[in-house]
């Protein structure tokens, strides 16, 4: 079988009823999609003890905030790159119209 990352809803405190079925909706709505950069969800469900779980795809790689934490700032390449690659698959659902640009001064 394949490896896998499980992700369980923290049980302390108890999850209502209501936070497990909308955990459980959207892990089933993330596992429709099957896009190039977004992570693929396997399975969803509840455990025997009645944790909402979730098993996807197993990355080799860290986290922004670990990288950030262990190197500084990104260079603006780098950030323009990680930039396109998480809109990348978003635009291609997402019609252009529903997105709106600010425009803001820096602050000096």
């Amino acid at each position: 079988g394949r490896q896998v990352a499980l992700k369980v809803l923290h049980p302390h405190p108890p999850p209502t009823e209501e936070m497990q079925q909308r955990f459980l909706r959207e892990a089933q709505a993330a596992a429709a999609i099957t896009e190039p950069g977004i992570v693929q969800v396997y399975d969803c469900g509840l455990t025997p003890k009645g944790e909402a779980f979730l098993a996807m795809e197993l990355l080799d790689g860290e986290d922004l905030a670990d990288h950030l934490a262990g190197r500084g700032s990104l260079s603006v390449a780098r950030a323009v790159e990680l930039t396109l690659a998480v809109l990348r698959p978003l635009g291609r659902r997402t019609p252009p119209e529903i997105l709106v640009l600010t425009f803001t001064r820096a602050a000096t």
